[in-house]
């Protein structure tokens, strides 16, 4: 096989040297054969496809492991190997646009902010209650240290 590659944005291969029957005569013949086609052919070494897609997807495995964000349809597209990629990514991104879903998801992040609020309530509590607390025992420090000058 060979890439034909005058527009590298539409990439096809094309077979050369392809065995057929002709359709004709009946006889064996050759398709695109290569010693007869006036073209230049030019070998590159280039990483294997498999390889890279497993480093990038390795790559992006490590860079979510030390919190860099990044969406779950760019490891679906990113994952070598994957079966069916395509359908997967047509159901996530339908169920993004499916109103439950969103719905869900909204009240998931609204049920997380109020975790978060309630916790920063609580804890300004707990230091008011604290700073009380040190505000009594230095007034009760300060008259236990005042002699009593009633008597």
């Amino acid at each position: 096989m060979g890439a034909v590659t005058d527009d590298e944005r539409n990439m096809r291969f094309v077979g050369l040297n392809v065995p057929q029957i002709d359709p004709n005569t009946g006889q064996p013949s050759v398709q695109n054969p290569v010693e007869q086609m006036d073209v230049d052919i030019i070998i590159e070494d280039a990483p294997d496809q498999v390889s890279l897609a497993g480093e990038t997807f390795a790559s992006l495995v490590e860079l979510a492991r030390v919190g860099v964000p990044i969406p779950p349809m760019v490891f679906l597209q990113a994952a070598p190997g994957l079966r069916n990629k395509q359908q997967l990514l047509d159901m996530m991104e339908q169920a993004a646009q499916d109103p439950i879903t969103q719905m869900a998801q909204q009240m998931e992040l609204q049920t997380k902010q109020s975790d978060i609020e309630l916790t920063q309530a609580r804890t300004m509590k707990e230091k008011s209650q604290a700073m009380e607390n040190m505000t009594d025992a230095a007034a009760k420090a300060a008259e236990a240290s005042v002699p009593n000058m009633a008597q």
